[in-house]
């Protein structure tokens, strides 16, 4: 059996990061490949060393001994009960490769594969002090060896020459390029090479396929808020439509401090129990990309807060499936309450988009050899 080492930033505490993990090994397992994850683990990602490192790079918190002492208790429950209960999940679902966190002192650990991938979410955007990491650019890579990127984000839709042109670098080698946003195609395109556009491996692997991994749950009747950036305008807005439908408000979150905010409070579930939550809400409100391609899915009634920044990822899944419609432009409006989805249209349109996703990554896997 052939082999496929792919990268992507897996050891998030975050839902769809795991998700999308999942459906990418998932995925190749179908087309017949032995799917490896580089376990590669920043040290600014470890869950044991996430607080004091946000710590030391917080002017407001970092000022005294009160203040610190006052970040550690509200944010350390947050990075290691929910970081350690999301290592449990990719440790129990995830075909791991040996750890890694430096690439010079951990050279020998790098897995010898047939292809070498580059995996979906934001792998290729900035990730800490305002740069990149070549690691999520195969720099691990042999020289020689297949390389290909599976629906690859840059979680922005721009960027200046002076990135461009690093990017021009670090984008040699590849012998395919997907990518996620169609803004993605673009920055691409401006580096000098090809890139098609496909849908998140979430997408791809399908509603039907994750329906089966679904965990019974007891709610019912609710509103589900995910909301991945603080919004208490987004809150408010949340608490008003759950009143003004007749529903409860619940609110799904990795983050411990939440509960102080609006909605019964469901604290870091286990990644398919969060997907029972969205199959079974009655509407969702969001900001996350995941939970808005899961709510398609799912065909689940939704209304989209953009994220102040990094809303390309947001707006490209809405433009696929012609749902502009449902992000919210004022506080005020109601509407969506009674302002359905048609979802046969979705569901036909995301059906068609799975299909050329599936030929795409066929080609990417196998071209030469079939």
């Amino acid at each position: 059996m052939k082999k496929i080492c792919f990268i992507t930033r897996h050891a998030i505490v975050n839902y769809g990061s795991f998700l999308q993990t999942y459906a990418t090994q998932k995925l190749f397992e179908d087309y017949g490949y032995n799917a490896e994850v580089l376990d590669y683990v920043r040290e600014d990602e470890e869950y044991h060393n996430v607080t004091e490192l946000l710590l030391k790079k917080s002017k407001k918190w970092n000022r005294n001994t009160f203040t610190r002492l006052i970040y550690r208790i509200v944010q350390w429950p947050d990075h290691y009960i929910c970081g350690r209960a999301f290592e449990k999940e990719r440790a129990k679902y995830l075909n791991l490769s040996e750890r890694i966190t430096n690439l010079v002192a951990d050279a020998s650990k790098i897995p010898t594969a047939d292809i070498y991938c580059t995996g979906s979410d934001q792998v290729w955007g900035e990730i800490a002090q305002d740069d990149v990491d070549p690691m999520y650019f195969l720099s691990f890579a042999p020289h020689d060896a297949k390389k290909i990127a599976f629906s690859a984000s840059f979680g922005k839709e721009s960027y200046p020459k002076e990135r461009i042109d690093k990017f021009k670098e670090l984008l040699r080698g590849y012998d395919y390029i997907t990518v996620r946003e169609d803004s993605a195609v673009n920055i691409v395109n401006r580096a000098g090479y090809e890139a098609t556009q496909i849908l998140d491996p979430t997408m791809i692997f399908g509603g039907d396929r994750w329906r089966k991994q679904l965990l019974p749950i007891h709610e019912k009747g609710y509103v589900l808020l995910y909301q991945l950036n603080a919004n208490h305008e987004m809150d408010e807005y949340a608490k008003q439509f759950a009143d003004k439908a007749g529903l409860k408000l619940l609110r799904v979150s990795v983050e411990a401090h939440n509960c102080m905010r609006v909605g019964k409070f469901k604290l870091c579930l286990s990644p398919f129990k969060f997907l029972s939550y969205i199959a079974n809400a009655e509407y969702m409100i969001t900001d996350s990309f995941h939970g808005t391609a899961f709510a398609i899915m799912f065909n689940r009634q939704f209304v989209e807060v953009l994220p102040k920044e990094k809303i390309a990822r947001n707006l490209s899944v809405l433009k696929q499936f012609g749902l502009e419609d449902r992000i919210l432009n004022s506080l005020s409006d109601f509407s969506y309450i009674d302002k359905k989805i048609d979802y046969k249209i979705v569901d036909d349109t995301l059906e068609k988009y799975r299909r050329q996703s599936n030929e795409l990554l066929k080609k990417c896997l196998y071209d030469g050899e079939m």
